[in-house]
């Protein structure tokens, strides 16, 4: 599934979040949230409603949209 990776980063910065810091409360760790943001790995659907959990927003939110993998 096509995330938007720069949301994803943006939406981190804005709440002032490090990758680590993020990684910890999504209950990943710093590395796998680093392929995700960069988008060097697709997040499992989990791991997905974990990282939008994080960020506050929906899931749905976090995929490109009009995109197909």
């Amino acid at each position: 599934m096509p995330i938007d990776t720069n949301k994803i980063r943006t939406l981190r910065r804005s709440r002032k979040l490090t990758q680590v810091a993020a990684a910890a409360r999504a209950m990943l760790n710093q590395s796998q949230w680093s392929r995700i943001e960069s988008g060097e790995r697709y997040p499992s659907l989990l791991s997905l409603e974990r990282v939008a959990k994080v960020l506050g927003v929906p899931a749905r939110e976090l995929m490109k949209q009009g995109e197909r993998p």
